[in-house]
């Protein structure tokens, strides 16, 4: 492979060049703290000569052999007469021909004994084809070589926008291995399953990209998902898959009653993946979410699945791990040299890593120049980033966006009670709102104003994501940068801009806005922007009169009205409401969201003793949640969750007897699903590790049992798809025995340096210090 070496930075050059050479030359170079004498990156001792050989390691990335030249001149010379070395070699990450290094040899003559001595480009590259295990040990540059970049961008999801190059290697320049990444390259390969957890910007999706592009580079394919329903549907048993859920609880709500979290779908789903080694499954989550999930789901909390075996926590990283992860960061920044020099003058960095507040994120924001403010002295902007880490956001969509990019975010934020936001929803929503500034508050609207805001936000506060999914069609959603910005404006529209909030509903485009994220209860654990009763009425008020103008996301509108009057306001106000849509609600055709609309408001009438109110026959009801294309957890959790109420068990049990065409075409319906997903069911198990047919038929029929009590449950027993149901054990214990052969595609841990002893000293080495001089300019 041919590297530029752009992807590292001087100080991984100087680590490569020394590995490079000790190997080489079959010795041991020394890489040390700079003292007073500069100009010595690695040397050479013996006993006769501390300095035989000096090496200077020169990174010009993107610069001119002119500026080489002029630094070899001007500035190295004059220290390299000092050493007087008997032996004087440079390397730089210069493309450098013939001419060039002759010239670079009579700058540095006598000292440089021939242009043998001198390493560009090519003689580096030429060092690293001879010993690849040094290649694969400096992963910043492997992982980001042409070669394996195609092969990453390959294998990830096509069309994705956070799997572009750019992206990659920007993550790739910044990442400092650590031992979280050690435990979960074993955890990974051992298990096939990862939780990462940790607080808010701590680094949990940085470390899940990184293990992503290792696997991608190991020719797995990428399926990244927003609902655990999406990982049943793309999986596919021969082929090597990586399944990545980022925030897979969600990063400001939590609920795991919805189809999207089920819990029981995402135990089972996990269980699967452990037992197929062609499968990887990456999850993250905040360590306070995981904590509530737990306490909230007893499947969570209660499953075979011993979540603490597979997680890895990120706390607190050591010093030194957070002066290369600052480091890196400022020598990757679009900041000017002048405030880059910021932090390597009076033991700037010291106060930065020492801070308690230290935080990936914070670092990133306050290293980005788009993000700070004009006019405010630099060194006092990053201290207050530090000691108010919760309003990191505040000042920049406060102080720094444009009207336009603020209505964006606040439209974006009302939809997002899903992972993401379909462009075009965003797009209808967020011009409604623009269309009440203009009639109300004489707001002028501007050519392309959509695009031009999305412009000034993407990347900065949110991702477009681009997902082909064939020749012809495409998706985009959108999407928060991060979850801490949703945190911000949570917090933000709470705290005393609640009549800001009013606005956004007064705007709405879509019943969602009132849905996912506005409660008028005190919940624990779920962050929505609470209207209190002072402000009961008045949403009451806003919502009767704004939802016949409303569209709905699912294609029965009607029930998602009635859904968002149960869950917002008292029954006493809005009963006549609820029975009067009710009278007039049809339900020929309902889509899976609006079953699961309607298996909620069942729920809400059974447990508060409403059902004589549901004027649609319940029988009638029953058929239709029953009847077309539905997921195995509908059929095996959430019906029989709801037939635990005594009035829904009887209604089933009334079919039978008095009803015979309804519970028929009820049956029918559970049936006819079986018999398309029985297989499916059982390859849900541990069958697809039995090593004999015995066994597979074993667990096969114990899946059937189980399956069997399951479907009495919803009070159909016993039919013929089960009682005559042959698993096909051969196919199943060929598929076993050929994934077994298969040998297990394992990731490498990051090679680790040598252990440092003095932490401090190796600190101050990467920012250039010494005890009695301070360098007070740029060491790269």
């Amino acid at each position: 492979m041919n590297y530029n070496f752009s992807s590292i930075n001087d100080k991984d050059l100087e680590d490569l060049t020394r590995d490079l050479l000790s190997k080489e030359w079959s010795t041991h170079l020394q890489s040390f703290k700079k003292g007073r004498d500069k100009g010595i990156d690695l040397r050479y001792s013996t006993i006769d000569d501390e300095n035989e050989i000096i090496i200077q390691v020169k990174h010009y990335s993107g610069s001119k052999y002119a500026n080489l030249k002029s630094d070899l001149k001007n500035k190295e010379l004059p220290k390299v007469q000092k050493l007087n070395p008997k032996k004087y070699i440079v390397v730089t990450s210069l493309k450098l021909g013939v001419n060039e290094k002759d010239e670079i040899k009579k700058i540095l003559s006598p000292y440089i004994l021939s242009t043998n001595d001198i390493y560009g480009q090519d003689e580096l590259n030429g060092l690293i084809s001879k010993f690849p295990k040094i290649e694969e040990a400096h992963f910043k540059l492997w992982l980001s070589s042409t070669t394996v970049l195609n092969r990453i961008l390959h294998n990830g999801l096509k069309g994705r926008s956070e799997f572009v190059s750019s992206k990659i290697e920007s993550r790739i320049k910044k990442f400092v291995p650590s031992k979280s990444h050690k435990k979960s390259v074993k955890i990974l390969n051992d298990t096939n399953f990862i939780l990462i957890t940790g607080a808010p910007g701590i680094g949990k999706t940085i470390l899940a990209n990184i293990l992503t592009y290792q696997l991608l580079a190991e020719d797995f394919e990428l399926v990244y998902i927003n609902e655990i329903r999406d990982a049943e549907v793309a999986y596919e048993s021969n082929k090597k898959q990586i399944f990545y859920f980022d925030d897979f609880l969600g990063a400001t709500t939590l609920d795991l009653t919805s189809s999207k979290n089920a819990d029981s779908t995402l135990i089972n789903f996990i269980e699967r993946v452990k037992l197929d080694n062609k499968k990887r499954l990456i999850l993250t989550c905040r360590t306070t979410i995981l904590n509530q999930a737990k306490e909230k789901s007893e499947i969570i909390y209660n499953s075979k699945i011993d979540i603490n075996n597979h997680e890895v926590k990120i706390e607190d990283y050591g010093k030194l791990e957070k002066a290369k992860i600052l480091y890196n960061h400022i020598y990757d920044s679009n900041l000017t040299n002048e405030l880059k020099s910021t932090f390597f003058k009076d033991y700037f960095h010291w106060e930065i890593i020492n801070h308690r507040s230290y935080n990936p994120r914070i670092i990133e924001f306050f290293t980005d120049i788009d993000r700070l403010q004009e006019n405010v002295e630099y060194k006092s902007e990053i201290i207050n980033f530090l000691d108010n880490p919760d309003k990191i956001w505040e000042k920049s969509f406060t102080n720094q966006l444009s009207d336009n990019a603020q209505i964006l975010l606040s439209t974006l934020f009302s939809l997002s009670g899903t992972y993401v936001v379909s462009e075009t929803k965003l797009k209808e929503a967020f011009d409604n709102r623009v269309n009440f500034e203009i009639l109300n508050n004489n707001f002028r609207r501007r050519g392309n104003l959509y695009k031009k805001t999305i412009k000034e936000l993407q990347n900065a506060f949110i991702h477009r994501i681009i997902t082909r999914h064939s020749e012809h069609y495409q998706s985009i959603d959108i999407r928060f940068l991060n979850p801490s910005i949703e945190d911000f404006l949570y917090y933000y529209f709470n705290n005393d801009n609640i009549d800001e909030y009013f606005i956004i509903l007064k705007s709405s485009k879509y019943l969602e806005q009132f849905k996912r994220k506005i409660t008028t209860k005190k919940e624990n654990y779920v962050k929505k922007i609470y209207f209190d009763d002072s402000n009961y009425n008045r949403l009451l008020e806003l919502f009767i009169d704004k939802y016949p103008c409303l569209d709905s996301y699912s294609s029965n509108k009607d029930l998602d009205v009635i859904n968002c009057l149960i869950n917002l306001f008292n029954w006493k106000d809005i009963e006549k409401k609820v029975i009067s849509i009710f009278n007039k609600l049809t339900i020929e055709n309902l889509n899976w969201e609006d079953k699961y609309n309607l298996i909620e408001i069942l729920e809400y009438f059974a447990k508060n003793q409403l059902t004589e109110l549901i004027p649609i026959p319940l029988n009638k009801l029953f058929v239709k949640i029953t009847e077309g294309y539905l997921s195995i957890h509908l059929f095996t959790a959430i019906i029989p969750n709801l037939l635990k109420h005594n009035v829904y068990e009887n209604t089933i049990n009334k079919m039978k007897q008095n009803d015979f065409n309804s519970f028929k075409e009820y049956k029918n319906n559970i049936i006819n699903y079986w018999e398309q997903n029985i297989e499916k069911y059982i390859e849900t198990s541990n069958i697809t590790t039995a090593m004999t047919k015995n066994d597979i038929d074993k667990i096969a029929k114990e899946r059937i049992k189980e399956l069997t009590k399951l479907t009495e449950q919803l009070q159909v027993r016993n039919f013929i798809t089960l009682r005559k149901f042959k698993f096909n054990s051969e196919k199943q214990l060929s598929n076993n025995i050929e994934a077994k052969r298969a040998q297990k595609v394992g990731i490498e841990n990051i090679k680790k340096k040598d252990s440092i002893s003095d932490e401090i000293n190796a600190i101050n080495r990467l920012f250039e210090y010494d005890i009695e001089t301070k360098r007070n300019d740029l060491p790269f």
